[in-house]
């Protein structure tokens, strides 16, 4: 792809809107031997939404299939005031791993130099995103990284224990778990461990599910409410 001329026509556009309009932004990544590994870009309607309601972020990759260019995209997004979800980048990557989201996270610094990435206290991802994302970027004591409920649910977790299992006993306890509240989480953890209890593989996962609170909405509900309120 970064040897075809489809990405400098990309560019060479995002140039000629750059000239006509100042405040739409974008950046180039390049590797070693200077060829395009990514372009991201944003407007200036994504860059005021980006201070506005940057302080809870969702970041996920889109595979190849979905654009003409055969790359991943990603779209940053939150949500406004009235729940509605809003991109506040956009960018076309080859490849998908901890140092792409972390260059292009860092763009959005330089797109909009009002915000700071200290600034969002929550960042929703999939089970590829670790913690190790928040230290490249710094941001361990700022912000929090919590697992992305539709990608659980609908992928991750099915994926592991199969559609069996899942959709025949696990489904409604693990979603029930990670959404309701504590007791919940206890309580559906117990009964999800009995059924698991025969199978060694999926015993641990579910002890890494019940260990690590990255999954569990329930805890970021809480969360939310006392940074809110203090």
């Amino acid at each position: 792809m970064a040897n075809s001329g489809n990405i400098w026509d990309v560019i060479h556009l995002f140039e000629k809107l750059q000239d006509e309009n100042p405040s739409f932004q974008y950046s180039l990544k390049k590797n070693e031997i200077g060829k395009p590994e990514a372009v991201a870009w944003a407007t200036a309607e994504m860059r005021r939404d980006l201070i506005r309601f940057g302080d809870s972020m969702f970041i996920d990759m889109r595979k190849t299939a979905v654009n003409n260019l055969g790359w991943n995209y990603c779209g940053p997004t939150i949500k406004d005031g009235d729940m509605k979800v809003r991109v506040v980048a956009e960018c076309l990557c080859y490849v998908e791993d901890m140092n792409m989201y972390t260059w292009l996270l860092r763009q959005l610094e330089i797109f909009e130099p009002q915000y700071g990435l200290n600034q969002t206290r929550f960042l929703f991802a999939d089970s590829l995103v670790t913690d190790t994302l928040l230290v490249k970027l710094g941001i361990t004591e700022s912000c929090t990284l919590r697992g992305d409920y539709y990608h659980l649910l609908n992928e991750d977790w099915p994926q592991f224990f199969g559609d069996h299992l899942w959709f025949g006993q696990l489904q409604p306890l693990l979603e029930k778990m990670i959404t309701g509240d504590v007791n919940d989480w206890e309580n559906c953890y117990l009964q999800a461990r009995r059924i698991v209890h025969c199978n060694n593989n999926h015993y641990e996962y579910l002890e890494g599910i019940y260990k690590n609170p990255f999954v569990s909405v329930t805890f970021t509900r809480s969360e939310i409410w006392e940074k809110n309120n203090t």
